[in-house]
């Protein structure tokens, strides 16, 4: 998740500070729930965790995420890998009704 794609899901949460700031270093920065937890003073890692689950909870609704699938960020190059990507992402959503036509 890049550090625009947390904002907006992270301020749809009550989050407070350092749980929000766990949240970040997990999900932008790509810290451990512990280490995440332990920068920004929380007791328990579990903590960290949770704060995730909420943030990763809204990005899936602003993303329009249906139940049982996950959002994922694949940087590539333009070419063949990228338009294979969007193709399987254009097919799995067809499939689940998300898109007629």
């Amino acid at each position: 998740m890049n550090a625009d794609e947390f904002e907006l899901a992270a301020n749809k949460t009550k989050l407070m500070e350092k749980k929000r700031e766990a949240a970040r270093l997990c999900l932008v920065d790509g810290l451990g729930y512990a280490e995440a937890a332990r920068q920004v003073g929380l007791k328990q890692r579990q903590a960290a965790n949770d704060a995730v689950k909420r943030v990763e909870r809204e990005h899936k609704g602003i993303v329009g995420c249906p139940p049982g699938w996950e959002c994922l960020t694949v940087c590539v190059p333009m070419g063949d890998a990228y338009f294979e990507i969007k193709e399987i992402e254009y097919t799995e959503r067809k499939k689940a009704g998300l898109i007629v036509g």
